[in-house]
């Protein structure tokens, strides 16, 4: 579970803009959101903020270039410090423009270089930075007139654009060698894997009404995903809208079924949001009761609007203010607000928990890229504090006999093996519990980023036994 970003506020002022054309609009949106991400703002809320009024081929492109740009960013600013003597001292919105920019010359050559360098000069007075446009048009001329290469003599975190700290503790983890696989990956763009619900369509029907639909795909395992050979508009998607599938990476689909789920238990999972893993609990076909918990309030109202989409939740429950209610509560399940760290033993007690712990998200860079630039390795030490204290909570609420799954969405190793290997050893009564999992056969498995074209995750199963 990606630790979400609190909402900074945005800087830029909204005030009545000048026509300009879409391209123009483009490249100031994807400039002001790299621009936010540096400020240390979440790219999913700026992506709101800067985009809703531009087309969808236009939110589309300006996204591209955002999220491109982030991916390169040192690469790029390495290659504007080589162009401009005063790049470390440029106004930052206008550096992002240039990046921006430098992005669309090199890696997204099918745009003319002369569009990209017009329009992202024609794009300084519709950010405010008219004045910067004669320093934008010179930096971007001589790049393209000394070939239009970036620099190729640079630091590994600087070739793969990852912060200092995050590629030294890579390197510590898993060896340069592998550290330069993990870089690499992480900048690759994800595929799309979808989960089909099963207990209302099979795999090989939703297929064909996918290859009906012109998208081109392929089923795989766990029983239920499928894989796009290209990202779709989720709303576009056959039955998506009758909740009969969901988007949901493949290795956050695997986690589920280590769980064993067994008619008749009681079942909770923990920091629930979005519900993605909730939404496969409820799917699994067995008579359970759960309980689904979060600490956020619109997190959790986002996760009864999914569970209602799919059909496990009643509309009614939606509520009709703008506040969210604290609880919401259907026949078999109850979702309500609480940080899963105030668990208490005795309370409610369960058969089964899923800890979808609050993380860094390092396994999840090819889909949110501002994590290498909002995380800081200080970070990772308060996020080991928060695992441990949840899971401590977590713990004291399981069964004897039960059986507790705890995952995240990072490599880092202190916030998965690490964590886990000192909770056993505090704990006598937490047995490992082996499982297979897509060609892996123990209690630990730690995927990395590319891995069958899945994310980043960490997985970890153990059963609570009986005090001697």
């Amino acid at each position: 579970m990606v630790l979400p970003e609190k909402k900074a506020k945005i800087s830029v002022k909204h005030q009545r803009r000048p026509r300009s054309s879409p391209g123009v609009r483009c490249r100031a949106a994807a400039a002001l959101m790299v621009e936010g991400v540096l400020k240390g703002q979440s790219l999913t809320l700026l992506q709101t903020e800067h985009t809703q009024e531009l087309s969808a081929s236009d939110k589309a492109l300006a996204c591209e270039i955002a999220y491109g740009t982030l991916r390169h960013l040192s690469l790029l600013q390495a290659a504007f410090a080589r162009l401009s003597e005063h790049a470390a001292r440029t106004d930052m919105r206008v550096a992002a423009l240039i990046c921006c920019a430098l992005y669309q010359l090199t890696m997204l050559t099918r745009l003319p270089a002369h569009a990209a360098v017009s329009t992202t000069v024609s794009a300084c007075g519709l950010v405010g930075r008219k004045y910067a446009a004669g320093l934008v048009n010179a930096v971007l001329r001589r790049f393209l007139r000394e070939g239009a290469a970036l620099p190729q003599e640079v630091p590994e975190w600087v070739h793969f654009s990852i912060a200092p700290w995050m590629y030294q503790r890579w390197c510590a983890d898993y060896g340069a060698q592998q550290a330069a696989q993990i870089a690499a990956q992480s900048n690759v763009r994800a595929p799309m894997f979808l989960r089909v619900e099963t207990d209302k369509i099979t795999p090989e029907a939703y297929l064909k009404l996918l290859h009906k639909s012109g998208i081109e795909a392929q089923a795989a395992q766990p029983y239920g995903l499928i894989k796009l050979a290209k990202a779709q508009p989720m709303q576009e998607l056959p039955l998506f809208k009758a909740g009969q599938v969901s988007v949901q990476d493949l290795a956050a689909q695997c986690a589920v079924p280590l769980l064993m789920l067994q008619d008749g238990q009681q079942v909770l999972d923990c920091c629930c949001a979005p519900g993605g893993k909730s939404a496969q609990i409820l799917a699994s076909g067995k008579q359970i009761s759960l309980t689904a918990c979060d600490s956020d309030p619109q997190r959790l109202l986002n996760t009864v609007r999914n569970l209602v989409r799919l059909q496990r939740l009643p509309q009614t429950l939606l509520p009709q203010g703008d506040t969210p209610p604290a609880s919401y509560h259907a026949p078999g399940i109850t979702l309500r607000v609480q940080d899963a760290a105030t668990l208490k033993a005795g309370h409610e007690m369960f058969d089964r928990i899923l800890l979808d712990a609050p993380c860094s998200g390092s396994g999840v860079i090819r889909r949110h890229p501002d994590i290498k630039w909002l995380r800081r390795d200080e970070d990772i030490a308060a996020l080991t504090k928060l695992q441990r204290r949840i899971l401590e909570a977590a713990w004291s609420c399981l069964k004897e006999g039960g059986i507790l799954v705890y995952t995240t969405c990072s490599i880092f190793k202190a916030e998965n093996s690490a964590q886990i290997d000192a909770f056993i050893a505090d704990h006598p009564d937490a047995q490992p519990l082996p499982f297979d999992l897509l060609g892996h056969h123990s209690a630990q498995v730690q995927r990395l980023p590319g891995m069958e074209d899945g994310d980043g995750f960490f997985y970890a199963r153990l059963r609570k036994e009986q005090h001697s």
